[in-house]
């Protein structure tokens, strides 16, 4: 286990990358530090990574959370595809908001049904 108190998924990550080139070492290591200051920030690790022209990372404990955060960042990604479609810009939630719903206690209900 490591800090995130998950299988060590991102030493494991590691060990592939170098087996890769360089770039995809640089690459591995950015990803595993970003991961770590993240778990350490905010006492959990992420449930997604996002890289810009790479693709999606989905993280969990068992392969069904990992299953829900995919299914939802698939049906997040057509949202945005359909927002930006025709109408221009979609409008965000403000941190505010964002913080209003993730304390509420069916969310909180939600997140431990799809094993969150």
């Amino acid at each position: 286990m490591n800090v995130t108190g998950q299988p060590d998924l991102i030493h494991r990550m590691l060990d592939l990358a170098h087996q890769l080139g360089r770039e995809e070492r640089k690459l591995a290591q950015a990803i595993r530090a970003a991961v770590m200051a993240y778990s350490k920030r905010l006492a959990r690790p992420p449930r997604v990574i996002l890289l810009e022209n790479h693709g999606f990372i989905a993280l969990g404990a068992t392969p069904e959370s990992i299953l829900a955060t995919t299914l939802m960042g698939a049906k997040a990604a057509e949202i945005f595809a359909g927002a930006t479609a025709g109408a221009g810009q979609p409008r965000f939630l403000t941190p505010a908001q964002v913080v209003r719903i993730a304390g509420r206690p069916d969310e909180h209900y939600r997140q431990q049904a799809l094993g969150f």
